[in-house]
C-alpha cells in the first residue's frame, strides 16, 4: 500500500506532517508533495501551558471575560515543522495541478508535468485546496464572511511587552471596543535571541462589513490600520500609530466552508486540515482539529494496512469520524466571529462562542 499527501495549508503544513508521521510510525509508506520551495516557514512563539485567552475591553485594556483555562499548545512552528519532517519522504516545490482517478488507485499530476501514482492521496492543501475542486466541484468554494480585517506583524520594545505581560497577558490577548464593536487580537510572534534586539508580534483589527467599507478601503491599507487602532486604549493606540510608512498591511479574508461534504472517489481520496474545514481565527481550533484529523486517518489506513479493513472502508470510517466534529466547529467559529464584534453580546452574556472551551 502507498499513499501521497498534498500539502501545505494555512498552518504551516502541520496536518499533513502530522499524518505522513503517523503513517511512518505504522510503517505504511507515504510521499508528500509540497508546494514550498525548502522547509523555510515564518517562526511562532512556543509555550506550553495552562492558561486562558484574555478578552479585553478594548478602550481602557481592562480584562472582563477570559477563556476558561486548559492546555494550551504555542506551536514555534519552525521547530515542529523541522520535528515532522525527520525521515519522511517529501517532494519540494511540487504544484498539484489536477488529480485522476484510475484503476487501483489516484494519479496526481503537477504543473512541472511530472505526476505520481497511490493507493490513496489524501489532500491536505489548504483553504483553497486543490483537492477539495476536484472532490467537490460545485460546492468547494469558500464562504466569506461580512467582516473585514486588517492585520500586520509589527517590532516591540521589551518595555512595550512587558507592559502587555503585567497589565493583559505575555502572549496574547483579544478584545472588542464598546463604542465602535471593533475587535482586536495581539500575539506574541518571537522573543530575541540578544538582549536588546526588539520582539515580534502581530496586530489584527476586524469590523462588521459596511457600505462605508467601500470608501474607507480605498485608502492605504496602512490608514486604515491606524484609524481602526487609535481608538484602543493608549499603549495600543501609541504603537499604531507609530508605525512607519514602510509597514505592511495585510486585508486578511475571512472564510469558512461549512459544507464538510466531497465526493471520495469510493474512499480513495479524502481531505484534512483546512482543506477539509477551514474555519475563522476566532476560536484559534484550526489546528486542534487538523492534527486531530491526520490521528484518526493514520490509524483506519494502518487497519487497512494490517487487512482488517479495505483502504476504502479505512477512508469512510475517517470521515465518518471526522465530519460531525468539524462541522460544529466550523459552525461555533463562525459565530464567535460575529459575537467578536457585538461587545454587549461578549460583555453582558459571556458568548460561548467566543470564549466556551470544549476539548477537540
Amino acid at each position: 500500500m502507498s499513499s501521497t499527501v498534498s500539502t501545505k495549508d494555512h498552518n504551516g503544513g502541520i496536518a499533513g506532517l502530522t499524518l505522513a508521521q503517523a503513517l511512518r510510525r505504522h510503517e505504511v509508506p507515504c510521499t508528500v508533495f509540497e508546494r514550498d520551495e525548502s522547509a523555510e516557514v515564518n517562526p511562532a512563539f512556543g509555550r506550553d501551558e495552562v492558561r486562558g485567552v484574555p478578552w479585553i475591553n478594548g478602550a481602557t485594556r481592562k480584562v472582563e471575560q477570559s477563556v476558561p483555562k486548559s492546555k494550551r499548545l504555542r506551536l514555534r512552528r519552525d521547530g515542529i515543522r523541522r520535528a515532522l519532517m525527520e525521515g519522511l519522504d517529501i517532494k519540494w516545490g511540487k504544484r498539484l495541478d489536477k488529480i485522476v482517478k484510475v484503476e487501483d488507485g489516484v494519479r496526481a499530476e503537477f504543473t512541472d508535468g511530472s505526476n505520481v501514482f497511490g493507493d490513496a492521496l489524501v489532500g491536505a492543501d489548504g483553504s483553497t485546496s486543490i483537492v477539495r475542486k476536484f472532490l467537490a466541484p460545485t460546492t468547494h468554494e469558500l464562504h466569506c464572511l461580512p467582516i473585514n480585517a486588517v492585520g500586520c506583524a509589527l517590532t516591540m520594545s521589551e518595555e512595550q511587552v512587558n507592559y502587555f505581560k503585567h497589565h493583559v497577558d505575555p502572549l496574547y490577548f483579544m478584545g472588542t471596543h464598546p463604542e465602535t464593536d471593533t475587535f482586536i487580537f495581539w500575539s506574541l510572534l518571537d522573543t530575541p535571541t540578544t538582549p536588546g534586539e526588539p520582539y515580534r508580534a502581530q496586530v489584527y483589527f476586524s469590523w462588521v462589513a459596511s457600505d462605508a467599507d467601500e470608501e474607507l478601503l480605498k485608502q492605504p491599507l496602512l490608514d486604515v490600520f491606524k484609524q481602526k487602532g487609535r481608538l484602543f486604549f493608549p499603549r495600543m493606540r501609541d504603537m499604531v500609530e507609530a508605525l512607519p510608512e514602510d509597514t505592511v498591511i495585510t486585508k486578511v479574508n475571512l472564510v469558512d466552508w461549512p459544507s464538510v461534504e466531497w465526493d471520495n472517489w469510493d474512499g480513495i481520496c479524502t481531505l484534512i486540515g483546512d482543506a477539509a474545514h477551514c474555519m475563522v481565527i476566532y476560536r484559534g481550533k484550526g489546528v486542534n482539529h487538523a492534527i486531530v484529523d491526520a490521528c484518526q486517518l493514520s490509524d483506519t489506513i494502518k487497519l487497512a494496512a494490517d487487512g482488517r479493513m479495505s483502504i476504502s472502508d479505512a477512508v469512510r470510517a475517517y470521515e465518518k469520524q471526522m465530519r460531525p466534529r468539524a462541522k460544529e466547529a466550523v459552525g461555533t467559529s463562525r459565530q464567535a466571529g460575529h459575537d467578536g464584534h457585538c461587545y454587549a453580546t461578549v460583555d453582558k452574556g459571556g458568548s460561548f462562542a467566543l470564549l466556551g472551551e470544549k476539548p477537540v
